[in-house]
Protein backbone atom coordinates (compact mmCIF):
# COMPACT_ATOMS: atom_id res chain seq x y z
CA UNK A 1 0.00 0.00 0.00
CA UNK A 2 2.97 2.50 0.84
CA UNK A 3 4.11 1.36 -2.98
CA UNK A 4 0.94 2.75 -3.99
CA UNK A 5 2.11 6.40 -5.49
CA UNK A 6 -1.46 8.10 -4.72
CA UNK A 7 -0.68 6.42 -1.16
CA UNK A 8 2.83 7.74 -0.96
CA UNK A 9 2.10 11.20 -2.71
CA UNK A 10 -0.55 11.98 0.21
CA UNK A 11 1.29 10.62 2.98
CA UNK A 12 4.34 12.74 1.73
CA UNK A 13 2.21 15.77 1.75
CA UNK A 14 0.75 15.57 4.62
CA UNK A 15 2.38 13.43 7.20
CA UNK A 16 6.17 13.07 8.37
CA UNK A 17 6.51 9.34 7.05
CA UNK A 18 8.73 7.10 9.50
CA UNK A 19 9.12 3.36 9.49
CA UNK A 20 10.44 1.57 12.19
CA UNK A 21 10.94 -2.49 11.98
CA UNK A 22 9.60 -3.84 15.14
CA UNK A 23 11.97 -7.08 14.82
CA UNK A 24 13.73 -9.24 12.08
CA UNK A 25 11.82 -11.03 9.34
CA UNK A 26 11.78 -14.64 10.34
CA UNK A 27 12.97 -17.23 7.38
CA UNK A 28 11.92 -20.30 6.31
CA UNK A 29 14.25 -22.73 4.66
CA UNK A 30 12.99 -25.61 3.30
CA UNK A 31 15.50 -29.26 2.17
CA UNK A 32 13.95 -31.15 -0.77
CA UNK A 33 17.26 -33.09 -0.82
CA UNK A 34 19.66 -33.65 -3.79
CA UNK A 35 20.53 -29.31 -3.27
CA UNK A 36 17.20 -28.79 -3.93
CA UNK A 37 16.43 -25.66 -1.61
CA UNK A 38 13.98 -23.04 -0.94
CA UNK A 39 14.30 -20.05 1.46
CA UNK A 40 11.32 -17.93 2.21
CA UNK A 41 10.54 -15.09 4.69
CA UNK A 42 7.53 -16.08 6.38
CA UNK A 43 4.69 -13.42 5.65
CA UNK A 44 4.66 -10.44 8.39
CA UNK A 45 2.00 -7.43 9.74
CA UNK A 46 2.54 -3.71 9.72
CA UNK A 47 0.42 -1.53 12.11
CA UNK A 48 0.32 2.37 10.75
CA UNK A 49 0.19 5.09 13.80
CA UNK A 50 -1.04 8.54 13.02
CA UNK A 51 0.83 10.76 15.80
CA UNK A 52 0.45 14.16 16.46
CA UNK A 53 3.45 16.15 16.35
CA UNK A 54 4.61 15.44 19.93
CA UNK A 55 5.26 11.75 19.06
CA UNK A 56 1.74 10.56 20.50
CA UNK A 57 -0.71 8.08 19.08
CA UNK A 58 -3.84 9.59 17.72
CA UNK A 59 -5.13 6.05 16.24
CA UNK A 60 -3.70 3.04 14.14
CA UNK A 61 -4.71 1.19 10.91
CA UNK A 62 -3.83 -2.44 12.00
CA UNK A 63 -2.53 -4.38 8.93
CA UNK A 64 -2.71 -4.32 5.17
CA UNK A 65 -5.18 -2.40 3.29
CA UNK A 66 -6.69 -1.93 0.32
CA UNK A 67 -4.52 0.99 -1.15
CA UNK A 68 -7.88 3.29 -1.65
CA UNK A 69 -9.59 1.99 1.29
CA UNK A 70 -6.03 2.91 3.36
CA UNK A 71 -5.94 6.50 1.98
CA UNK A 72 -9.52 7.54 2.93
CA UNK A 73 -8.21 6.47 6.49
CA UNK A 74 -5.25 8.41 6.60
CA UNK A 75 -7.73 11.18 5.17
CA UNK A 76 -10.04 11.27 7.63
CA UNK A 77 -7.21 10.95 10.22
CA UNK A 78 -5.17 13.79 8.92
CA UNK A 79 -8.46 16.25 9.55
CA UNK A 80 -9.05 14.97 12.69
CA UNK A 81 -5.59 15.49 14.07
CA UNK A 82 -5.65 18.86 12.50
CA UNK A 83 -8.99 19.80 14.67
CA UNK A 84 -7.73 18.29 17.90
CA UNK A 85 -4.42 20.33 17.85
CA UNK A 86 -6.18 23.57 18.07
CA UNK A 87 -7.58 22.07 21.43
CA UNK A 88 -4.99 22.23 24.45
CA UNK A 89 -2.83 19.21 25.48
CA UNK A 90 -5.24 18.61 28.19
CA UNK A 91 -8.13 18.31 26.37
CA UNK A 92 -7.07 17.08 23.53
CA UNK A 93 -5.91 13.81 25.48
CA UNK A 94 -9.70 13.78 26.98
CA UNK A 95 -10.83 14.12 23.17
CA UNK A 96 -9.03 10.82 21.76
CA UNK A 97 -10.09 8.84 24.50
CA UNK A 98 -13.59 9.34 23.92
CA UNK A 99 -12.97 8.96 20.14
CA UNK A 100 -11.64 5.92 20.49
CA UNK A 101 -14.27 5.11 22.59
CA UNK A 102 -17.02 5.73 20.63
CA UNK A 103 -15.25 4.63 17.46
CA UNK A 104 -14.87 1.17 19.44
CA UNK A 105 -18.61 0.89 19.76
CA UNK A 106 -19.14 1.97 16.35
CA UNK A 107 -20.42 -0.01 13.49
CA UNK A 108 -17.92 0.02 10.94
CA UNK A 109 -19.01 2.33 7.80
CA UNK A 110 -21.21 0.43 5.52
CA UNK A 111 -20.53 2.78 2.48
CA UNK A 112 -16.52 1.72 3.26
CA UNK A 113 -16.53 -2.30 3.59
CA UNK A 114 -20.06 -3.04 1.55
CA UNK A 115 -18.16 -2.80 -1.71
CA UNK A 116 -14.90 -4.77 -1.03
CA UNK A 117 -17.14 -7.08 0.33
CA UNK A 118 -18.77 -7.41 -2.79
CA UNK A 119 -15.52 -7.51 -5.03
CA UNK A 120 -13.70 -10.03 -2.72
CA UNK A 121 -17.16 -12.49 -2.67
CA UNK A 122 -17.12 -11.88 -6.63
CA UNK A 123 -13.17 -13.08 -6.96
CA UNK A 124 -13.68 -15.80 -4.58
CA UNK A 125 -12.74 -18.89 -7.25
CA UNK A 126 -11.80 -16.81 -9.99
CA UNK A 127 -8.22 -17.59 -10.97
CA UNK A 128 -5.67 -14.98 -10.03
CA UNK A 129 -2.55 -16.97 -10.59
CA UNK A 130 -1.67 -15.37 -13.77
CA UNK A 131 -1.77 -11.67 -12.31
CA UNK A 132 -0.13 -11.95 -8.37
CA UNK A 133 2.52 -9.57 -8.61
CA UNK A 134 -0.82 -7.21 -8.86
CA UNK A 135 -1.08 -7.05 -4.88
CA UNK A 136 -3.94 -4.48 -4.88
CA UNK A 137 -5.80 -6.57 -6.96
CA UNK A 138 -5.66 -9.85 -4.57
CA UNK A 139 -9.08 -11.14 -3.00
CA UNK A 140 -7.21 -11.73 0.00
CA UNK A 141 -6.09 -7.87 0.21
CA UNK A 142 -9.80 -6.85 0.29
CA UNK A 143 -10.87 -9.96 2.98
CA UNK A 144 -7.93 -8.28 4.92
CA UNK A 145 -9.71 -4.97 5.00
CA UNK A 146 -12.77 -5.92 5.70
CA UNK A 147 -12.01 -7.54 8.51
CA UNK A 148 -9.00 -4.73 9.92
CA UNK A 149 -12.13 -2.08 9.70
CA UNK A 150 -15.08 -4.40 11.12
CA UNK A 151 -12.59 -6.18 13.62
CA UNK A 152 -9.30 -5.67 14.26
CA UNK A 153 -9.61 -1.44 13.98
CA UNK A 154 -12.58 -1.43 16.66
CA UNK A 155 -10.01 -3.80 18.91
CA UNK A 156 -7.80 -0.99 18.74
CA UNK A 157 -10.00 1.77 19.44
CA UNK A 158 -10.74 -0.62 22.88
CA UNK A 159 -7.42 -0.67 23.89
CA UNK A 160 -6.44 3.31 23.38
CA UNK A 161 -9.52 4.14 24.69
CA UNK A 162 -8.02 2.84 28.26
CA UNK A 163 -5.05 5.33 28.26
CA UNK A 164 -3.79 8.64 27.38
CA UNK A 165 -1.87 8.58 24.11
CA UNK A 166 0.80 6.79 24.21
CA UNK A 167 3.86 6.79 21.99
CA UNK A 168 4.34 3.68 19.58
CA UNK A 169 7.27 2.35 20.77
CA UNK A 170 4.74 1.68 24.48
CA UNK A 171 1.98 0.36 22.88
CA UNK A 172 3.25 -1.39 19.96
CA UNK A 173 4.10 -5.21 21.31
CA UNK A 174 0.27 -4.67 22.80
CA UNK A 175 -1.46 -3.82 19.27
CA UNK A 176 0.20 -6.80 17.69
CA UNK A 177 -0.19 -8.95 20.28
CA UNK A 178 -3.73 -8.39 21.17
CA UNK A 179 -4.82 -6.99 17.96
CA UNK A 180 -2.69 -8.69 14.91
CA UNK A 181 -2.19 -11.86 16.95
CA UNK A 182 1.97 -11.48 16.20
CA UNK A 183 4.01 -11.86 19.54
CA UNK A 184 6.76 -9.88 19.02
CA UNK A 185 8.46 -10.72 21.92
CA UNK A 186 8.55 -14.53 21.45
CA UNK A 187 11.20 -15.74 19.29
CA UNK A 188 8.79 -17.73 17.38
CA UNK A 189 5.60 -15.24 16.85
CA UNK A 190 3.65 -17.07 18.98
CA UNK A 191 3.78 -20.25 17.11
CA UNK A 192 5.80 -22.47 19.44
CA UNK A 193 2.82 -24.80 20.44
CA UNK A 194 1.82 -25.16 16.62
CA UNK A 195 5.84 -25.84 15.83
CA UNK A 196 7.04 -28.03 18.83
CA UNK A 197 4.12 -29.63 20.28
CA UNK A 198 3.15 -33.22 19.37
CA UNK A 199 5.78 -33.49 16.62
CA UNK A 200 4.65 -37.24 15.61
CA UNK A 201 8.73 -37.97 14.12
CA UNK A 202 10.13 -36.54 17.80
CA UNK A 203 12.49 -39.37 19.38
Amino acid sequence: MFSNKEVADYINANYEPVWHTARAVPLVTIDFGNGNVVNRTMQGNIATYVCFGDGKVLDVLPGIYEPGVFKQCLERLNKLAIELTREPACERFKLVRSYHKTESQKVPLQEVLQPMLTFALKKVGENEGTNRRNVAAWTELYQDTVANEAVWRRRAHGILADMAPPRPDVINNRIFREVLHVHLEDPYLGMGPSLFAAYPFDK
